[in-house]
């Protein structure tokens, strides 16, 4: 299969197109056929070597993943082919007391996709089965956000600050990638959130979006 791999980060970094092995079916784990891979500013440190811890060379970029599974292990439950899945950020074992506690990112036997180990920038992808997560009919390509950027803003919003449907939310930056998620997210929850940006060109974008207060 073809996949886009990283030989050396740095400014002007060695990133190839080659001809890859696909992956191999594990009895827990499922194979991908990559609808689509996003790029964020993550990404960009791994190639520019401004992020070096568990990065490694030689390996397949890309870890906001969605796809379609085409191929499932023999011990694998509740995932069948066909269906369309997002995966999770890193390979997480799904055992350990910190997956347990719902902190699966943060998992000790884990490694990041695109980084750590092989990611979506390729036709194919094997993960494990606590690596994904079923999306149904939607599309493959808005699906490819929903791990990374949504799903920072949901657990800022609804973790971390606990946000509640009778409050109100202020979203500053909110003409930024995240920013704007955050402000729908928190349109969505509270029904009266408020977006600031310093981008008057932005300004109109956003209420289309939904957000009025803007």
């Amino acid at each position: 299969m073809k996949a886009l791999i990283l030989k050396e980060p740095g400014a002007k970094p060695d990133i190839r197109v080659v001809d890859s092995p696909e992956p191999s079916l594990t009895s827990d784990g499922v194979i991908i056929k990559v609808a689509a891979s996003g790029i964020c500013h993550h990404d960009i440190s791994v190639m520019d070597g401004t992020l070096r811890r568990g990065t490694k060379t030689d390996v397949i970029l890309g870890h906001e993943i969605s796809g379609t599974v085409v191929d499932v292990g023999v011990d694998v439950k509740d995932i069948n082919l066909g269906e369309n899945v997002v995966t999770t950020l890193t390979s997480s074992c799904g055992v350990c007391d910190t997956c347990q506690n719902g902190r699966d990112y943060l998992c000790g036997y884990g490694h990041g996709y695109g980084h750590g180990i092989d990611g979506g920038f390729a036709e194919y992808i094997g993960v494990g089965q606590q690596n994904v997560i079923k999306v149904g009919n939607i599309d493959l390509e808005q699906a490819a956000l929903l791990a990374c950027p949504i799903g920072v803003c949901i657990r800022a919003l609804t973790d971390r600050a606990s946000l509640q449907s009778y409050e109100s939310c202020a979203v500053f930056g909110s003409g930024g990638g995240l920013g704007i998620h955050a402000a729908q997210l928190a349109q969505m929850i509270t029904g009266n959130s408020f977006a600031f940006t310093y981008s008057p060109e932005k300004v109109e974008r956003i209420i289309e979006l939904g957000i009025e207060q803007t």
